[in-house]
C-alpha cells in the first residue's frame, strides 16, 4: 500500500487571474474624437438615452403619484362628498301668551331647540341604510348666553326632567347655573348612537341669544382649508397638503414657469433638469412680505412646499349665532343651511375611471419595459465589446503610429522593458537590501515596480 505523498512546491498549479464576464476597458480615450468624427454622434446618442430614462422615469413617478392620489385620497373626487341640510329651530311650551289661566306659574313655561340635518340624496327617510345625521358630525356645542337666560322660577329645577325624543340624545338638565349656559355633545367611537336631529330643553320665558358649533367628521387632520391666493390658483378651496402642492405644481407645468437660469447651481448637480420657477403675478402673492423686499422673480422647486404650507390651515367648525324664541310656538323652517361632509368611509368602494386607466397605463409600461429589457441587455453587451475592440485599435494605433515616426527610440523601450519582465519573471530582478529597506527606493522605482507587479499578476505568479 503506497502512501500518497504530497505535491511539491515545484507541481503545484498556479492560480489564473480570475476571468470577468462582461469587458471593464469602457473608457474612450478623447484623442480618439478627433481621429473618429462619429464618436461625437456617439456622445449625442448617450446623452439622448439618458434624458429618455429621466424623461420615463418621472413619468411613472406621476403615474405612481397619480393612482396614490386618486385611490387614497379622501377629499379630491367631489362625487364622494355629501350635501347635508341641516334646521335649526325651537318650540315654546306653556309660555305666559299660550294660556289664558291666571294661575299658571312661570316655572312650568320651557321651550326646547332642536337641530337636525338630513342628507340630500335619493334614498327614502324610512330606509335603514339612509346614513343618519350622527354619522357625519364629530361634536356638537351650545353656549347660551347668561345675561338672556329666561327668568324662569329653577327653585324646581334639580326636581324637573327634560322632555325625551325618539330620534336622538337629549340634554339632561344640569344641576349648575355654569352647565345650565353651555351643551355639549362629542361622539364615542366605542358607544357610537345614530339620530337624525338632537334636542335640548329649559326653563324659561325671555328670549334666548346662543352660539352654535358644529364639527363635521373628516374635517380635522390631513383634511385643510387653502388661503384665498393659494385657492384662486389651484381652483379648490379644501384639501390635503398634497394635493395642494401637486396642484400647484400641475399649475407650474401648464404655465410654463420652469426655468434652468440659474448659475449659482451646476448643471450636473441637476442632470439638467430645469429647479426655478418664474413668478408670475398670481404666484408672487403668495410670497412673504420678506420675499417680496427682497425683490424675488424665481423660487427653487425645493422651496415650494414651504410656500404652500404658509397658505393653509386647519378647517374652521361651523359656527353661527341663534336666537331662541319664545314668542312663537315653532320656529321650523326659518333657519336651514348646508353643508358638505365627506362620505362615511367605505373599505369596498370600488376605483375610480381615472386611477384605472392610469393602472392600466402603469401596467402596460411596466410589461412593454420587461419585455424590451432583454433586448437593451443585448444591445448593451455589443456596445461594450465594440468600445473594447476600439480601445484595442487604439493602443494599436498608439504603437505602430510612434513607430513609424521614431523607430529607434521606441524599440529601445520595448526592448528595456521585455528585458526588465523577463528578469522580473525568472526571478533574476534583485535589489539592494539596504535600500529596499527605505521608504526613498519606493518613491524613486513606482514605475518599474508597478510593471513588475503587473507581469507577476498577469502571469499569475502572484496571488
Amino acid at each position: 500500500m503506497s502512501v500518497q505523498q504530497p505535491p511539491s512546491k515545484s507541481e503545484t498549479q498556479q492560480t489564473q487571474a480570475m476571468p470577468v464576464a462582461q469587458p471593464t476597458d469602457m473608457y474612450i480615450q478623447p484623442y480618439l474624437k478627433k481621429l473618429i468624427p462619429e464618436l461625437d454622434g456617439l456622445r449625442k446618442l448617450q446623452e439622448a438615452e439618458q434624458r429618455i430614462d429621466l424623461y420615463l422615469s418621472r413619468k411613472k413617478i406621476d403615474l405612481h403619484q397619480n393612482i396614490t392620489q386618486w385611490t387614497h385620497s379622501k377629499f379630491s373626487d367631489p362625487e364622494k362628498n355629501e350635501v347635508v341640510r341641516v334646521f335649526v329651530s325651537n318650540t315654546s311650551e306653556n309660555q305666559p301668551w299660550q294660556t289664558n289661566d291666571d294661575t299658571m306659574q312661570l316655572d312650568q313655561a320651557s321651550w326646547t331647540l332642536r337641530i337636525e340635518g338630513r342628507v340630500l340624496s335619493d334614498e327614502k327617510p324610512d330606509d335603514p341604510k339612509r346614513p343618519k345625521f350622527s354619522s357625519f358630525i364629530e361634536s356638537i356645542a351650545i353656549d347660551f348666553k347668561p345675561d338672556n337666560q329666561g327668568q324662569g322660577n329653577d327653585e324646581d329645577d334639580d326636581n324637573e326632567t327634560d322632555d325625551q325624543t325618539t330620534e336622538g340624545p337629549v340634554a339632561k338638565k344640569p344641576k349648575t347655573e355654569d352647565t345650565q349656559n353651555v351643551f355639549e355633545w362629542h361622539a364615542d367611537p366605542n358607544a357610537a348612537v345614530e339620530f337624525d336631529g338632537i334636542d335640548v330643553t329649559r326653563k324659561g320665558t325671555e328670549n334666548v341669544n346662543c352660539t352654535i358649533t358644529l364639527q363635521p367628521k373628516g374635517y380635522t387632520g390631513e383634511y385643510l382649508q387653502f388661503s384665498p391666493g393659494l385657492a384662486c390658483i389651484i381652483g379648490i378651496s379644501k384639501g390635503t397638503l398634497h394635493e395642494a402642492i401637486y396642484s400647484l405644481y400641475k399649475y407650474i407645468l401648464l404655465n410654463d414657469l420652469l426655468t434652468d437660469n440659474d448659475e449659482t447651481v451646476a448643471k450636473e448637480s441637476t442632470n439638467g433638469e430645469k429647479v426655478l420657477v418664474k413668478l408670475d403675478s398670481s404666484l408672487a402673492k403668495l410670497l412673504t412680505n420678506v420675499q417680496l423686499s427682497a425683490g424675488k422673480t424665481t423660487l427653487k422647486l425645493s422651496e415650494l412646499p414651504g410656500l404652500v404650507k404658509n397658505h393653509v390651515k386647519p378647517i374652521p367648525p361651523i359656527k353661527f349665532n341663534y336666537v331662541v324664541r319664545v314668542d312663537e310656538s315653532s320656529t321650523l323652517g326659518d333657519f336651514v343651511f348646508d353643508m358638505e361632509v365627506p362620505k362615511p368611509s367605505s373599505p369596498s368602494a370600488p376605483a375610480d375611471n381615472l386611477s384605472k386607466n392610469e393602472l392600466l397605463l402603469l401596467n402596460e409600461y411596466n410589461t412593454l419595459s420587461t419585455a424590451i429589457e432583454p433586448q437593451i441587455q443585448d444591445l448593451n453587451k455589443k456596445t461594450q465589446l465594440l468600445k473594447l475592440q476600439l480601445n484595442s485599435s487604439a493602443k494599436k494605433y498608439q504603437f505602430f503610429n510612434r513607430l513609424a515616426s521614431d523607430p529607434v527610440p521606441l524599440l529601445q523601450d520595448y526592448m528595456e522593458s521585455s528585458s526588465q519582465a523577463l528578469k522580473v519573471l525568472s526571478g533574476d530582478a534583485g535589489f539592494n537590501e539596504d535600500s529596499v529597506r527605505r521608504a526613498e527606493f519606493y518613491k524613486e522605482n513606482e514605475s518599474i515596480l508597478f510593471e513588475n507587479i503587473s507581469a507577476l499578476l498577469a502571469t499569475g505568479r502572484m496571488k
